[in-house]
């Protein structure tokens, strides 16, 4: 990718596993993506308690990390 310190860059993750029923695992996922959202993991206002090097983290002031 070509260095651009004027552009910004928009980067999205996801999970594209398949998650069966089988077994409970259906009901153990999406109890998981419950959690995720009520307490804010999506939208980065959840703080984690130990210090992190990860660029994706960013700042707890903007919606989206900066990088």
């Amino acid at each position: 990718m070509p260095s651009d310190e004027v552009g910004t860059v928009e980067i999205r993750l996801g999970d594209l596993d398949l998650k069966t029923g089988a077994g409970g695992k259906a009901k153990y996922w999406l109890d998981v993506e419950k959690q995720l959202i009520s307490e804010g993991w999506y939208l980065g206002s959840k703080t984690c308690s130990h210090i992190s090097d990860c660029a994706l983290q960013g700042s707890r002031g903007h919606s989206q990390p900066s990088i």
